[in-house]
């Protein structure tokens, strides 16, 4: 009975942090969702029945039969139509070739999911908009708890308001890999923070499995453990922790010869590692350069230095590893050569958000951001939907 008694506040508390965090979760997401749904609904009732603005007319619909047609077309566009050809038939075979546009810069697991999901017998637009929206409400809930046990709820509550607000957030409701490598990292990041080694160093090797940058996740969780947990099964669960980008490797090497095939590719994509300065020193002689081709330099480069200065805060107040895994985060996009999908790299860096939540603890300043950044995601929902190139990568 001694031993039910002690339980039971832990396991009340427990429930009730749990309760908190759907509750503001599910605010966040159906408010940024709704945001998002309206803003592309308009933009293409505007774009469509107004062609000529001088013509001043008198009727606006939204949410037409002419939308509901196009949005799968929206839905599977860009990086998706790579993940789904990935779920549909596979990673190409060939002799490496960094001239030639291949799928090998696009990791598994995603894809993995969504052709397991697409048995159900539903469209892949379908399961692919699921799943992207299961992952992400998940994900924010998971971040929730976690920014919960190392502030406040208050501070929380902020953080995955500033996520699902951020300028690409949009991202997070479509089939591309952010939603799940949002999942995964929230939840590599939570299970470190409660000491459960055993449930990071999974989520952690499926992260590496999702992304590049989850390979990050290993060292962190080395790291995170060194007071708790012996040398050798520290070492163990840091490797099991990277055991996703080594199963990609092995693939790419019997696809095409060339284990590092997905880093190798982005030569195709022209990045090449050769102007890891010169974007953002003519973004800061040019900052009226809203775009350039595929390329949004106000919110690439902007999420970069927002980035930046969370390493920095991150550092000074004693979250060494956390500054590091931030660090390798941006680093492996910005060492590409140039800044695109910087700012989608950053949306799903959880601890940029709770860096920029302890930031915002003044209202005034958290009521600024919150307008500036969603006008921004609204503004990039709209470019979306018309098809510009810079809003889809």
């Amino acid at each position: 009975m001694e031993a039910l008694a002690t339980r039971n506040p832990e396991s009340k508390q427990n429930t009730q942090l749990w309760s908190s965090a759907f509750k503001a979760t599910l605010f966040v997401f159906v408010l940024s969702r709704f945001l998002i749904v309206l803003a592309s609904a308009l933009t293409f009732a505007v774009t469509k029945h107004w062609p000529q603005p001088e013509a001043s007319p008198q009727f606006l619909e939204i949410f037409t039969g002419d939308y509901l047609a196009k949005v799968p077309t929206l839905v599977l566009q860009d990086d998706a139509t790579w993940y789904l050809r990935v779920a549909q038939h596979g990673y190409d075979k060939g002799t490496f070739d960094p001239t030639q546009f291949k799928n090998w810069a696009f990791f598994p697991l995603h894809p993995m999911i969504w052709r397991a999901a697409n048995k159900l017998g539903m469209a892949p637009w379908i399961t692919g908009l699921f799943l992207a929206n299961l992952f992400s409400f998940i994900a924010l809930m998971q971040t929730y708890r976690w920014i919960g046990l190392l502030s406040d709820d208050e501070t929380a509550k902020r953080g995955i308001l500033c996520i699902a607000l951020f300028p690409t957030s949009y991202f997070l409701s479509m089939p591309f890999s952010e939603p799940l490598y949002f999942l995964l990292v929230s939840s590599t990041l939570l299970a470190l923070q409660e000491k459960r080694w055993n449930l990071a160093a999974l989520a952690a090797g499926l992260c590496s499995g999702t992304r590049a940058t989850g390979i990050f996740l290993a060292p962190l969780l080395w790291w995170q453990a060194r007071n708790d947990v012996p040398l050798v099964r520290r070492t163990l669960l840091a490797l099991a922790g990277s055991f996703g980008l080594a199963a990609f490797m092995y693939v790419l090497w019997r696809r095409s010869g060339d284990p590092l095939a997905f880093a190798h590719i982005q030569l195709a994509w022209g990045r090449d590692g050769s102007k890891m300065f010169e974007h953002l020193w003519e973004w800061l002689c040019n900052p009226f350069q809203v775009a350039m081709s595929w390329n949004v330099m106000w919110f690439n480069n902007g999420s970069l230095i927002l980035a930046l200065a969370a390493v920095v805060w991150l550092a000074i107040r004693g979250h060494r590893a956390l500054a590091l895994f931030t660090f390798g985060s941006i680093l492996m996009p910005w060492s590409g050569g140039n800044f695109m999908g910087m700012a989608r790299y950053v949306s799903v860096c959880v601890p940029v958000f709770f860096a920029l939540a302890c930031w915002l603890r003044k209202v005034d300043f958290a009521l600024t951001w919150l307008i500036v950044s969603a006008c921004a995601l609204v503004w990039m929902v709209g470019c979306f939907t018309i098809g510009a190139t810079f809003a889809g990568v």
